[in-house]
């Protein structure tokens, strides 16, 4: 599928502008960067592992990552291959992670070390779905490090991609979070949406704005 050529997609952002930084991490991640080409570089290899273990557009792709540049990364891959992404409340006990992992019917889990005690709770009942199983920042029982799963990926386009979306879980206050998901966009890959909209018109976003994001990235 073509770039939309809005260019509100990452690859046309490190195709523009490469060396410029996409993310800068504050606080107890200060220092880590990356640039769009290396963000993009990391996704599309990540995406392209996708493909090879048999993610297809359509498919879940649960992320139990907090605060880190991976959890970029892991979303790009999914957006680029038509995947709906289910972001994981990284406050959550085990046995609330592994509802929505085995309610959103996920067929692979993202988790970060730092929530290795998180990941390697979760039961078989939470993990029934789940064929994919891979660690970001260090090793997880039971995890394939995402290092591991990319080695062997050359760098190529990816097949068949298509826009990915999201799949959020409501708070659950009157019972189990419930899952929001939206049918997957038609449009190219990168094509203007109501959020960017909604940011231009409202705040006054353009391509030079600095946003600086304080709240959790699953959020």
């Amino acid at each position: 599928m073509a770039l939309h050529p809005a260019g509100e997609h990452l690859a046309a952002w490190a195709a523009e502008q490469p060396e410029k930084s996409a993310v800068v991490m504050a606080g107890a991640g200060a220092g880590a960067a990356r640039t769009y080409a290396e963000l993009d570089a990391a996704a599309t290899r990540l995406a392209l592992a996708l493909r090879q273990r048999g993610m297809g557009t359509g498919d879940r792709l649960a992320v139990l990552v907090d605060n880190e540049p991976a959890f970029f990364e892991v979303v790009w891959a999914a957006m680029r291959t038509g995947l709906h992404v289910v972001p994981v409340n990284w406050h959550l006990r085990a046995e609330e992670a592994g509802f929505i992992v085995a309610d959103s019917g996920a067929t692979a889990l993202v988790a970060t070390a730092r929530l290795g005690e998180v990941a390697t709770a979760l039961g078989s009942a939470d993990l029934a779905c789940v064929r994919h199983r891979w660690s970001v920042g260090g090793a997880v029982e039971g995890f394939e490090p995402v290092e591991d799963v990319v080695a062997s990926v050359e760098p190529r386009p990816v097949p068949d991609e298509h826009e990915g979306g999201w799949m959020f879980y409501s708070s659950g206050t009157t019972g189990r979070p419930k899952g929001i998901v939206s049918p997957l966009p038609p449009a190219p890959l990168g094509a203007p949406s109501f959020l960017t909209a909604m940011l231009g018109g409202l705040f006054g976003f353009t391509r030079d704005t600095v946003y600086l994001n304080p709240a959790p990235l699953y959020h």
